[in-house]
């Protein structure tokens, strides 16, 4: 049985009693998590009395005399909609699942407790400034506030696995911004992946899939003049006949260091890949939008920002929206429970937005064993000895175990990495790396302090400000975009850019043995800046900076993990073709689900299906006649949307999988960016060796594979429509979103705990992107999302106080509150709701207040 699938069963087990009889208990337990949003509350640890205005949405307005209770309240109202969230997040930082689900996690434990986010976490509040360390010791006490008063009465989770929360701490809120910089973390995973592509087929064909990798991973070796004499003529093994000639690339050094991290890292991977399938985090989920229009480019004469993070879809959200004043605070926007601040929004002033840089922030660094004593490694030519740390794990219903984490200099030991743990560091005889153990180097275990660097940014009145505060930045590096009342756009990047030693002009080698460590990191004066542009505008949208940025003369390698530039491509083609804007138009292209990825892959489409005379079946001819005349919007009603997707699955499995072999193909489609650009790159030579199936005798190229796709794509669908005409094939019928809550997979909770399903266009590629997996739609059958846009907003400089903004689901966490999932049909129609900021329209609107009195 599948390891996840044990893991799942093994926690249904645990928790169904619990969950069963809580059923009949549901209702009356939510409603005593219900909480006060009108009237007075005595709430001590308040220095003044604080006013918090409730928006027909459930959104918190926050208007306190000072600073310190404005953090305080934030803490408190945190804590009253997510405190689970807020714990659950908490708990798998620390490595403490296994307390509240049993044994069946204990293997999460022990991959975070060997990580060591915790452990950082205590070490890096000592560095952090005394003002974020207050502002951390007033939001803390906010949370721990209402869980004092309020410890019988908590939200239903708590009830259900029977157990009650710890207090809060500053360091809590620094753990949780590091596991935010650990989900969006893949550097590890394509090194993993492009080693094991390595070892199954050889440098050749890997050298022909991964894209723009900057990264040199063969050699050419040195051509001798042939040998024409009779005798040296051999007869050579036959094979098929491939057009073109061998590479005969050798490997280097960068390969050989990627074949090691793919087997010294095959327990890190699995045990990464079982986390984010249990959570439901496992997309690529490192997507996002931005753009700003100068006020040349809008009607009003003033710029308009727009930002939609790309995020794991879940219930409740990631996001939770706030209007915070007091003292020098006067801002709103989406903020993360647990930790105190707004991220994206705006103040009076400025408004910005984020989208993931996708920055290399992390390198496997492999070290070798002194051959006279395995519990000791060779760094800079000396034996050294590994650290050890012995951790206790407490596991519900069950005793409890012991744990050791081995660490070097560099970082914690992460090779071999079983379930067991590293208790026996004894080397393998029959491990070709026997002498050897791999550790990891990453960005989020450099001291940095986002706390101040937000509260910088909150309460910035300009540009200066504003970029002056992304020194305090680092993980994970960032897209900062900016637009201001002044008129003025701005991106910058906020966030720390190792430099290896190795590094050389645009491209970088692998850390070595004897050249491991990172030689610092690039000045933050040199990082990418554009500032007022002349044609009016700034996109970004995960792609390579340096592609965009005109006249960068300090160019240096941030990474080879971007994404497909479709997304891209389809927001400058819909801001080229227009002169300005309005706020409608950012909301319509918030919603666009066009595709030019799709428009790239099916360039050549027909003519494939043509050569070869082949004659198809009606309906297998109809889907090829809808993809002929297709505009590549996929429409959720259009039938060539959900033809196009379910081609493009058998393409990629046709493909990759025949060379790959069913495990690693698997893993290769895990974080769908590599397929996704992979396939772009072999598309456009259709002689290119991945298109030939190893397994057969003859000889396929482009063609072949894609007549075999689309055959297998009708036959499919035919399934998926029973009795019904290609017309009547229906993308958003099959592609549906429902926000899933981590207890939500109890069937008869299902309506409860979860969000949805709504039908929604669209794919990765689109602007509004709705990611599914290739592999659902392999194993189980499914396009069902699971990454999209965790929110919207577009901010007008010309109504600043009013921004446009969206959440996923709702604010509460509740699940039977009526804010729960109250936004999450407006999200999936693309609407909006728009807010204020003053308090005299939150009385003219009858917004509910409630008192906080000291």
């Amino acid at each position: 049985m599948n390891k996840y699938v044990k893991t799942f069963l093994g926690i249904f087990i645990i928790i169904i009693p619990a969950i069963i009889v809580l059923g009949v208990l549901f209702n009356v337990l939510s409603k005593q998590s219900f909480y006060p949003t009108s009237g007075e509350i005595a709430v001590s640890g308040l220095k003044s009395q604080v006013k918090v205005y409730f928006d027909d949405f459930g959104v918190p307005h926050i208007i306190s005399q000072n600073q310190d209770d404005a953090y305080f309240t934030q803490g408190y109202l945190h804590a009253q909609d997510r405190l689970w969230q807020m714990d659950l997040t908490r708990r798998v930082a620390e490595g403490r699942l296994s307390e509240v689900f049993g044994a069946q996690v204990i293997e999460f434990d022990k991959l975070f407790r060997t990580i060591g986010i915790h452990r950082f976490s205590y070490n890096w509040y000592n560095s952090i400034s005394a003002e974020s360390k207050q502002i951390l010791t007033s939001y803390t006490s906010g949370v721990n506030k209402f869980i004092e008063t309020h410890y019988e009465n908590l939200p239903v989770e708590f009830d259900a696995l029977n157990y009650r929360p710890e207090p809060w701490k500053p360091e809590h809120s620094l753990m949780l911004a590091r596991m935010m910089g650990w989900d969006l973390n893949i550097a590890w995973y394509t090194d993993y992946i492009m080693g094991e592509v390595l070892t199954k087929t050889g440098i050749e064909k890997t050298s022909l899939i991964f894209p723009d990798t900057n990264i040199t991973i063969y050699t050419k070796p040195v051509i001798e003049p042939a040998d024409s004499t009779e005798e040296n003529k051999e007869e050579k093994p036959k094979k098929k006949i491939r057009s073109g000639d061998e590479t005969g690339f050798l490997e280097n050094e960068n390969a050989r260091y990627l074949k090691q991290v793919s087997l010294l890292g095959k327990d890190f991977f699995v045990q990464n890949q079982n986390y984010r399938k249990f959570f439901n985090i496992n997309g690529s989920h490192t997507g996002s939008n931005s753009w700003v229009v100068s006020g040349s480019r809008s009607i009003t004469g003033k710029p308009i920002l727009a930002n939609d993070p790309h995020l794991a879809l879940q219930a409740p959200s990631r996001w939770y929206e706030m209007y915070i004043k007091g003292g020098k605070l006067d801002v709103r926007g989406m903020t993360f429970p647990g930790i105190p601040g707004v991220v994206i929004g705006s103040n009076k002033t400025i408004s910005w937005g984020l989208t993931n840089l996708m920055n290399d922030d992390n390198d496997f660094i492999i070290l070798k064993r002194d051959s006279a004593d395995s519990r000791k490694y060779m760094y800079n030519n000396q034996s050294t000895a590994l650290d050890s740390i012995k951790e206790k794990i407490y596991i519900k219903d069950s005793v409890e175990t012991d744990f050791i984490i081995y660490t070097t200099k560099i970082g914690p030991v992460i090779s071999d990495l079983k379930i067991r743990g590293f208790a026996d560091m004894q080397s393998n005889p029959e491990d070709p790396y026997r002498d050897k153990l791999m550790t990891f180097r990453w960005t989020g275990f450099e001291h940095s302090d986002e706390v101040k660097c937000f509260y910088g940014i909150n309460t910035a009145s300009g540009w200066d400000e504003f970029k002056a505060s992304l020194k305090d930045f680092s993980v994970p590096a960032q897209n900062f975009i900016y637009s201001d009342i002044y008129g003025n756009i701005g991106y910058r990047v906020g966030g720390k850019i190792p430099i290896r030693k190795t590094n050389t002009a645009f491209s970088y080698i692998f850390p070595g043995e004897d050249e491991i460590n990172w030689s610092g990191f690039i000045d933050f004066d040199k990082l990418p800046e554009l500032y007022n542009p002349a044609e009016g505008y700034i996109i970004t949208a995960n792609t390579d900076p340096f592609t965009w940025l005109k006249d960068t003369k300090d160019k240096f390698y941030i990474s080879y993990l971007w994404e497909p530039s479709s997304r891209f491509d389809r927001i400058k083609q819909f801001i080229d073709t227009r002169t300005v804007f309005d706020v409608e138009d950012m909301k319509l292209l918030q919603s666009s689900y066009e595709s030019p990825y799709a428009k790239e892959i099916l360039r050549d489409f027909y003519a494939d299906i043509q050569t070869g005379g082949m004659n198809y079946e009606y309906e297998t001819g109809a889907a090829i006649e809808k993809l002929k005349n297709w505009n590549t919007d996929i429409a959720k009603n259009e039938p060539a949307s959900v033809i196009y997707n379910t081609y493009l699955v058998y393409l990629v499995k046709n493909i990759f999988e025949d060379e790959l072999g069913a495990n690693i193909f698997n893993d290769f489609i895990a974080i769908q960016n590599i397929p996704y650009r992979s396939l772009e790159r072999i598309m456009q030579h259709p002689e290119n060796e991945w298109f030939d199936n190893v397994n057969t005798a003859s000889l396929e190229k482009r063609p072949e594979i894609v007549r075999k796709s689309i055959i297998q794509a009708v036959e499919f669908l035919k399934q998926k429509f029973p009795g019904k005409d290609v017309n009547s094939w229906n993308w958003g019928s099959v592609h549906t979103v429902k926000f899933r809550h981590p207890l939500g997979f109890v069937e008869a909770l299902d309506k409860t705990f979860n969000i949805g399903p709504y039908d929604v266009g669209g794919d990765q590629t689109s602007v509004n992107n709705t990611e599914y997996r290739f592999s659902d739609v392999i194993e189980k059958g499914n396009f069902d999302v699971i990454v999209g846009a965790s929110m919207r907003t577009i901010t007008s400089m010309a109504d600043i106080e009013r921004p446009l903004t969206i959440n996923s689901t709702g604010q509460s966490g509740q699940p039977v509150s009526t804010h729960y999932g109250d936004q999450a049909r407006m999200w999936s129609y693309g609407d909006y709701k728009k807010n204020v900021s003053s308090e005299q329209e939150m009385l003219d609107k009858k917004y509910s207040l409630l008192i906080l009195n000291p």
